[in-house]
């Protein structure tokens, strides 16, 4: 409560990372089998553990990914910050980052395997957004830094217009469909 804590490995029903402030940092794998909160002014660190969820993830506060693996199965709604440095978000249900801000600090990787709202604020200068569904899938307006259309199949589709500063790669037997939008490669 309001100071920093060290989060035992293990498997949780439900994780509330709360208490008004503090950093909260894993000292082993977690597993979360049900929901996982993260309170304003409240900071989960992965340090260099793997943080598993199976349910719902609300992030008001800031989850910072190192050289590691976050995997959210269930619906993320991310108000607050997710940083990622060179590590892995697997995001495989419902994103939803409006009001929230997508951080990248290096060369991490953000991979979206359902429905995306929004990327909230999304960081321009570091950082890779996969569309990996396994089938049709929309991307999301916004400015990339690098953007890749996966998931071995199906038509990702531009739900309005696309910047990409870095690099765009798109895997074999997948297709952009443009739309009405305009797609730039800087």
């Amino acid at each position: 409560d309001g100071v920093d804590q060290v989060v035992f490995s293990d498997v949780y029903y439900s994780f509330t990372a709360g208490g008004g402030s503090g950093i909260k940092t894993l000292g082993g794998d977690v597993t979360v089998a049900g929901d996982l909160t993260i309170d304003t002014d409240v900071t989960i660190s992965m340090n260099t553990h793997l943080l598993t969820v199976t349910n719902v993830t609300d992030i008001d506060g800031t989850l910072a990914v190192a050289g590691n693996t976050l995997t959210l199965d269930g619906t993320s709604d991310i108000d607050g910050t997710i940083t990622i440095s060179t590590g892995t978000v697997d995001a495989n249900g419902t994103f939803d980052a409006t009001g929230g801000f997508v951080t990248f600090t290096d060369a991490g990787n953000l991979t979206l395997d359902s429905t995306v709202t929004s990327l909230g604020t999304l960081s321009t200068t570091n950082g890779t957004v996969t569309y990996d569904a396994a089938g049709d899938q929309d991307i999301v307006a916004d400015v990339y830094y690098s953007l890749t259309a996966g998931g071995a199949s199906g038509t990702k589709t531009l739900g309005g217009d696309v910047t990409v500063a870095g690099n765009l790669i798109i895997d074999p037997v997948v297709t952009i469909a443009m739309d009405t939008h305009d797609l730039s490669v800087t």
